[in-house]
C-alpha cells in the first residue's frame, strides 16, 4: 500500500487531501491518505474579519471521514527525508512517528510579530482563530465602557486586502455589540506606511476602495507607520500619538 502524508489542515491540505481520495476511487488504488493537523477544525481564515469568528470553523472529520482519509491531531516537528518518516509532538508531550512515501506540505503560515516596541503587548489580530475571537471579547468590551480613555477609537495598522476588509466590517460588528449609535461615534484610523491604500491591489480598484472607506467615516494615513504601541496609543512616525485600545 502507498502511504500518503499531509502536513497542515488549512485549504490547501483539506484539497490535497479531497483530491488525492477522488483519484484513488476513481483508480481503485491502494493508497491510504493521513492528514496531519495542528487541531481538529479547518478555519475560514479569509472572514476572520466578520462577525461572529467563532462560526467560522468547522469540524475536518466531517469533511476526511466520508471519502476515507485518516486525521491526526499534532504538530510535526522534525521530517527525515532519508527515511521518509515524519515526527510529531501532541498536546500531552507524546512523540509519535510516521512513515510516508509521498509528503505534501501545506502547514501555511502565521502571522510575525512586528519589530515595533509594544507589539507583542498592545495589539490584536485576526491571524487565526484564537486571535479573532479574543479580539472579538475585547470589542464587547470595548463598546461596554465606551467612555474610558481609547475605547473610542480603533487603530488598523495595514492598508492591504485583510485591512480594508476589517476597517469596513468594523462598523457593523461594533453595532451588533453596542448599538448603532456607539458604532457611528467610533474613529476607525488606517496606518498604511505606502503612499497609496491598498498597494498591492493596483490603480484599478483604489477609487472605489477610497469611495467605500469615505462612505463609512474611516480615515486613511498613507505614508506613515507605527513607532510604538502603548497600552492606550499608538505613536507614529510623523510624531503623532493616537489614543486608542484597539490597535489590530
Amino acid at each position: 500500500m502507498t502511504n500518503i502524508v499531509i502536513v497542515g489542515g488549512g485549504f490547501a491540505g483539506v484539497w490535497a487531501a479531497l483530491g488525492a481520495a477522488r483519484q484513488i476511487d476513481e483508480h481503485a488504488a491502494d493508497i491510504s491518505v493521513l492528514l496531519i493537523s495542528r487541531d481538529r477544525y479547518l478555519t475560514i481564515r479569509p472572514r476572520l474579519y466578520e462577525a461572529d469568528p467563532r462560526s467560522l470553523r468547522v469540524p475536518l472529520h466531517t469533511t476526511l471521514d466520508p471519502v476515507g482519509v485518516s486525521l491526526i491531531e499534532g504538530v510535526v516537528e522534525t521530517i527525515d527525508p532519508a527515511r521518509h518518516t515524519v515526527t510529531l509532538g501532541n498536546s500531552q508531550g507524546e512523540h509519535e512517528e510516521r512513515a510516508y512515501e509521498r509528503l505534501i506540505l501545506t502547514a501555511g503560515s502565521w502571522q510575525k510579530a512586528l519589530p515595533v516596541s509594544g507589539a507583542t503587548d498592545f495589539t490584536w489580530n485576526i491571524d487565526s482563530y484564537a486571535g479573532a475571537a479574543v479580539l472579538d471579547d475585547h470589542l464587547h468590551d470595548v463598546v461596554r465602557h465606551a467612555g474610558s480613555r481609547g475605547n473610542d477609537t480603533i487603530v488598523v495598522v495595514g492598508g492591504g486586502f485583510a485591512g480594508i476588509e476589517l476597517a469596513t466590517a468594523l462598523r457593523g460588528r461594533l453595532a451588533g455589540h453596542g448599538g448603532p449609535d456607539v458604532a457611528a461615534a467610533t474613529r476607525i484610523v488606517i496606518v498604511e506606511q505606502a503612499e497609496v491604500i491598498g498597494p498591492e491591489l493596483g490603480p484599478g480598484p483604489r477609487p472605489d476602495i477610497e469611495r467605500a472607506l469615505q462612505s463609512q467615516h474611516i480615515e486613511v494615513l498613507v505614508g506613515t507607520r507605527v513607532d510604538e504601541f502603548e497600552q492606550r496609543g499608538v505613536v507614529l512616525s510623523d510624531g503623532r500619538r493616537i489614543d486608542t485600545a484597539t490597535a489590530i
